[in-house]
């Protein structure tokens, strides 16, 4: 083998071998924007590349008309998206995870809305139509570690089953946010 050879090789394998295996975010309390879940016992972590940079960044908005604390995050790499919402968090505490949002949505509207923007789901090839939706709202929840309205943060962990109208089950344990909080 001639030099050349060898050098790519051992390039190849330093390369190969520094790849960094994806890990899920600590669980953290601090306002990180920070989001992580197993689904099926695979690591699923946000992102959702942008012209300068990938954002690994859930999206948490907060709609005090209904009390609905709404978190959506994206992964494009695999053209899937997850989409819960808590209603009536007033402090660290177990809460379940809501089947629908519940937000103020305009009857004209209703329709467009039903059921891809106002569900908990969990979306695969960017199709709301065959995504997986909450099946059981008491062993879904969402344990909140930090909700700070001054500083705008929330914190915890989730988990929730979800099943799609085939019947297949979907697992989602270990979750994590910490994120901040956009007000509506």
């Amino acid at each position: 083998m001639n030099y050349f050879k060898k050098s790519c090789l051992a390039l190849l394998l330093l390369f190969a071998g520094s790849c960094n295996k994806e890990e899920l975010p600590e669980i953290t309390d601090k306002g990180e924007n920070t989001f992580g879940m197993l689904v099926n016992d695979t690591i699923w972590l946000p992102h959702e590349p942008s012209f300068f940079f990938a954002s690994r960044e859930p999206a948490v908005y907060y709609f005090p008309e209904s009390d609905v604390l709404e978190v959506s995050a994206i992964n494009t790499d695999y053209d899937e998206k997850i989409c819960f919402s808590i209603q009536g968090i007033s402090g660290p505490d177990t809460y379940p995870i809501s089947y629908k949002h519940y937000r103020a949505i305009p009857d004209s509207a209703l329709s467009q809305y039903e059921p891809c923007e106002d569900s908990t789901r969990f979306e695969m090839g960017w199709n709301c139509f065959q995504s997986y939706t909450l099946i059981d709202s008491v062993q879904s929840f969402f344990k909140v570690t930090r909700y700070d309205t001054a500083k705008r943060i929330v914190s915890g962990t989730f988990e929730m089953t979800m099943q799609n109208d085939e019947g297949e089950v979907l697992n989602i344990t270990e979750g994590r946010l910490d994120a901040e909080i956009v007000r509506n």
